[in-house]
């Protein structure tokens, strides 16, 4: 610390100010304020020192200089102000000292020395109050002696006597103000010191216990970590003398409670010495199993010529896969790894042979295989499909141009009747073929269930057989049901399917339809199903049956029951998935021996089914003069749409694919073709791409989209989903005529 200055190097004296200032500020205030209020009190001392002057006295003290105390007393109490706190309480002294030495210039004449010599006293010792900082009072005391001198000089050279007795109290007075300024603040800094080296000292010193404890921590935590090194040692070393000892018996634990069978047999005539508890139940001898011969399990004696031969020329095999026999005679897919245990000699000792059941995974495999066959087969029928409809397209529109043509009395009339009709069917068998393949497109409508039942009853009897009766009862007053017709064939056909393959012998199958109310206050055999009105329908019949077990798997995906390569598993889960689809629900009840009954319940819908289009002959439906473009690759259809459209009066052009279709437009003013009418899967370019090239040309021109195929991984999404114009293959002259005429017609 300066002992001049009194002030300490940076930054422990920006600390001592901070911390003072907010310790004094509130004190240093309160001192202010009642400075203020004393000294307004003492005007009383006015009238007693000189009666005759108090009123100029009160002036003064009332009018000027109380509002100026008051003015410095507010502003120093302001925290904005803080930095200027000693500058504004060192004017505020000067100015009470202007003022008594203002009263002592006044009353100079009348008033004794010692009177202003003891306000003088009170004004300078009100320093150590205030808590001014040794610089501001060495300024204030020297800015108020040079003030004093000043003001009272003159009276003082009429009384020298009293000048002198006043200048050595005034003299006195400021050297003990000064003394005592400077021990106090002295005296505060070097508390702060002690107070700052304390606080420094218990921090050094909780410091250095902080890292003494981390010390001692650290140390202890190693050895403590010594000493478990140690236990782990030692224990690692117990159990290694232990691992040394009881090796044969941990052995032994692992060999018995390994999840995969384990057998020891012999190197010469492959008897078998040991074998776990896996093995045990794998092979279905129980403890008969030591004593049999390894080799006598293969059912392929190829594969265990080749198994021993792998051993003899190798000295072990590695996951064979072979096919064992157990005692039940049922045939194992089973991986093989065998490997032998050598002596100190180096002679083999015996084989250790691990296998592991792979049966289910096979299975998984080859149902895997079957559903790609399937889904080749519904792929294959898709195609096939296709072709047929564009065959069934033509066969249908020449048989109406013979129809029209010829007289109704003309034999060959009923010819083409038959001809029509027979396409007719084909058409019909077409959509069965796609909906048993899952290809056909699903489009919910209103249906009744006793016309798809009889819409199917001729492909129901030739698919269960003639050694098999089909009852179909229908109810009458059957309600209607909104679902697609041919996902409901093919639910009827899984069932169907079912029920013969449960009588491979022959039997009776009962399909009866009903209406069934089913009320939630009471209850019913159709669990998980809501209240509501349903049609039903229940296909009985009188195989076989099931037990509780297979009941609870029966829409388990690939779980099957028949023979291997007979059956995917795949028939009730897709059926089930149909039927929940559509908020219903399919229940089955069965009894070993005794038959299955299937229920399968429809809601009801309240919906009138759409009414049949009227068949009406070309002549009435209306034609047109407008230019049409054909774009058809199949030659047949072409022409025959070709042949319906130019009879009715349009203009037709034709092209075989997309490409040479926007050659023609290209070719073609721009607005003289209306309409084009499109194949969508062709060769070069699609009808889907031909539409958006046409688009760029000229987007208000209509297409109508035609198609034989009718998988939905080709349509939906292209053509059906976006609303457009699409006839699905076969289709008559007239559905034609009235779909070109509509399309034209739309605004």
């Amino acid at each position: 610390m300066n002992p001049l200055s009194l002030s300490f190097s940076e930054p422990l004296e920006s600390e001592y100010r901070r911390k003072n200032d907010e310790r004094m500020r509130l004190i240093t205030g309160i001192a202010l304020t009642t400075s203020l209020l004393v000294y307004l009190l003492m005007s009383y001392t006015d009238s007693l020192v000189a009666p005759e002057l108090s009123s100029r006295l009160h002036l003064y003290r009332f009018a000027f200089f109380a509002p100026i105390l008051l003015a410095l007393t507010i502003l120093t109490l302001l925290p904005a102000l803080k930095k200027y706190h000693h500058a504004m309480i060192s004017v505020w002294c000067i100015t009470l000292f202007i003022q008594i030495l203002n009263k002592a210039v006044i009353i100079g004449g009348s008033s004794d020395t010692p009177f202003v010599t003891s306000l003088i006293v009170i004004s300078l010792m009100s320093f150590a109050v205030f808590r001014l900082r040794f610089p501001w009072v060495l300024i204030t005391l020297l800015s108020s002696a040079a003030l004093f001198f000043f003001f009272t000089g003159f009276w003082n050279l009429l009384n020298r006597t009293a000048f002198l007795f006043a200048a050595f109290y005034y003299i006195a007075t400021v050297i003990i103000g000064i003394v005592t300024s400077y021990m106090m603040e002295k005296f505060d800094r070097r508390c702060f010191l002690a107070s700052h080296l304390t606080a420094q000292t218990q921090q050094r010193i909780a410091d250095e216990n902080s890292q003494l404890e981390m010390s001692l921590k650290e140390h202890s935590q190693q050895l403590k970590d010594a000493a478990e090194e140690m236990k782990r040692e030692k224990e690692v070393r117990e159990l290694s003398v232990e691992a040394l000892v009881s090796s044969d018996e941990k052995y032994r634990d692992l060999f018995e409670n390994s999840g995969y069978p384990i057998i020891v047999f012999e190197p010469d005539n492959s008897l078998i010495i040991d074998i776990n508890k896996s093995g045990i139940v794998l092979f279905e001898y129980g403890d008969d199993t030591i004593g049999q011969r390894f080799d006598s399990f293969f059912s392929d004696l190829y594969e265990r010529d080749e198994i021993f031969q792998l051993l003899t020329d190798s000295g072990n095999v590695k996951s064979h896969e072979v096919k064992l026999a157990v005692k039940s005679g049922e045939i194992l897919h089973c991986l093989v790894s065998i490997r032998p245990r050598k002596n100190d000699s180096g002679s083999i000792e015996y084989y250790q042979a691990v296998v592991t059941d792979i049966s289910e995974r096979i299975k998984l495999q080859e149902q895997f295989i079957q559903a790609q066959k399937m889904e080749s087969i519904g792929r294959l029928a898709g195609g096939v499909a296709h072709d047929f409809n564009n065959l069934l397209t033509a066969l249908l529109g020449y048989s109406d141009f013979a129809l029209m043509t010829i007289p109704e009395d003309d034999p060959s009339y009923g010819y083409f009747i038959e001809i029509k009709a027979t396409a007719d069917r084909a058409a019909n068998l077409t959509r069965q073929l796609l909906t048993f393949s899952r290809r056909q497109i699903i489009e919910p409508k209103v249906i009744l269930l006793n016309e798809t039942l009889f819409n199917m009853d001729k492909m129901l009897r030739r698919l269960i057989g003639e050694d098999i009766e089909l009852a179909i009862i229908p109810n009458e007053n059957l309600w209607y049901v909104m679902m697609d017709s041919g996902q409901m064939e093919q639910v009827i056909t899984n069932i169907v399917v079912n029920a013969r393959d449960a009588m491979p012998d022959g039997g009776k199958i009962i399909i009866e339809s009903a209406n069934i109310t089913i009320d939630s206050r009471n209850p019913c055999d159709f669990h998980g199903i809501g209240a509501g009105d349903f049609a039903s329908l229940t296909i009985t019949d009188n195989g076989c049956g099931m037990d509780e077990e297979t009941l609870s798997h029966i829409f388990e995906p690939f779980f099957t029951t028949k023979e291997e390569g007979k059956g995917t598993g795949l028939g009730l889960s897709t059926s089930y998935g149909i039927v929940d689809q559509n908020d219903g629900g399919i229940f089955f009840k069965s009894d070993e021996g005794k038959g299955t009954v299937v229920t399968l319940l429809l809601p009801r819908s309240f919906e009138a089914p759409a009414a049949e289009a009227l068949k009406v002959a070309l002549d009435d439906i209306p034609g047109g003069a407008e230019t049409v473009l054909i774009v058809e690759d199949e030659a047949t259809v072409r022409r025959m749409v070709n042949r319906v459209l130019s009879r009715q009066g349009y203009q037709v052009i034709e092209a075989d694919n997309g490409e040479e279709a926007l050659r023609v437009f290209d070719r073609e003013s721009a607005g003289k073709i209306s309409l084009v009418i499109t194949d969508v899967i062709m060769p070069r370019m699609g009808g889907k791409e031909l539409s958006e090239h046409i688009a760029v040309k000229a987007p208000n021109l209509k297409v109508l989209f035609m198609s034989g195929y009718t998988d939905e991984s080709i349509l939906t999404g292209d053509i059906i989903d976006k609303g457009l114009a699409f006839m699905k293959k076969p289709f008559s002259p007239a559905d034609l005529l009235a779909k070109v005429r509509g399309i034209l017609d739309e605004v």
